[in-house]
């Protein structure tokens, strides 16, 4: 499969582009770089709910922007994709559409932030 984690948005993960980015990151970074990530993601999305029920479109695409984008960055493509349907969904303030993509990306996120932490070499005790 070329690296890729298969998941119902298509890919979970390019593990390719993930392990190639590790290579260039000391063990600590890695493990700062995934749980920036994975903090940073759980944020985005409780925020993306609450700015939906507000119907407040501008923000929540501008969140679901963001939450592309670093998916992105890390080769998180499922989460990338989702992110990005879900900020067109915003841009066109399609509520059904938008709540839709908001309640598929909790769960890909979870699978995401987990496969992502099982990649990353676990720091030696103190």
């Amino acid at each position: 499969m070329n690296g890729h984690t298969a998941s119902p948005a298509g890919y979970l993960l390019d593990q390719a582009y993930f392990q190639r980015l590790l290579t260039e990151l000391d063990k600590s970074a890695a493990c700062r770089l995934v749980t920036t990530f994975s903090e940073e993601t759980q944020r985005r999305l409780t925020l993306l709910s609450w700015l939906l029920s507000q119907q407040d479109w501008f923000q929540a695409s501008l969140q679901a922007h963001a939450l592309k984008s670093t998916a992105a960055s890390l080769g998180a493509l499922g989460l990338q994709r989702y992110a990005a349907k879900l900020e067109q969904a915003c841009l066109a303030q399609s509520a059904s559409c938008a709540w839709g993509y908001s309640r598929l990306l909790e769960p890909l996120a979870g699978r995401t932030l987990r496969r992502l932490s099982s990649l990353v070499p676990q720091r030696a005790p103190a």
